[in-house]
């Protein structure tokens, strides 16, 4: 399974507002490990401990499923910001910089961006999932090279 991401650098939240963000996040920490801590056993008292530790095996794993959404912006360099600003992307997914999961950021699409578009048009369900089967049929993984 893997992503591609349709955000452009218009869109790109930019350096200072993940700066705010993680800040937030660092401040409000142990609030949140109790809000969380509230909500887990919510659940479980709702659906029950079988059910949920099959979701979330321990609280540790629902928290940090749940809380850290947005990456670290203490640790991004400051190459990787100019990258985002520059050409858009999605930082908080970028499992590099957060302190638990994300995802690997291992390519841009620098050609082809009509055939992205295309497969972000198609209809979805409730799930995002395309109502019709969109299959890549021939992609290339190349080194850019700027013009």
């Amino acid at each position: 399974q893997f992503f591609i991401n349709q955000a452009t650098a218009k869109t790109f939240a930019g350096r200072a507002s993940y700066q705010t963000n993680t800040k937030t996040l660092l401040d409000n920490f142990d609030q949140y490990v109790t809000q969380y801590r509230a909500r887990y056993d919510q659940l479980i008292a709702q659906y029950g401990q079988a059910l949920v530790t099959q979701a979330y095996p321990s609280f540790e794993t629902f928290f940090w499923s749940a809380y850290q959404l947005a990456p670290n912006a203490n640790v991004v360099p400051d190459e990787v910001w100019d990258l985002y600003e520059q050409n858009g992307g999605n930082i908080h997914l970028d499992g590099a910089f957060r302190p638990k999961g994300g995802h690997t950021v291992f390519g841009q699409v620098f050609e082809g961006m009509d055939v992205v578009d295309a497969i972000a048009a198609k209809e979805t369900d409730a799930n995002n999932k395309p109502l019709q089967d969109v299959t890549i049929v021939k992609a290339e993984v190349v080194a850019y090279q700027p013009s």
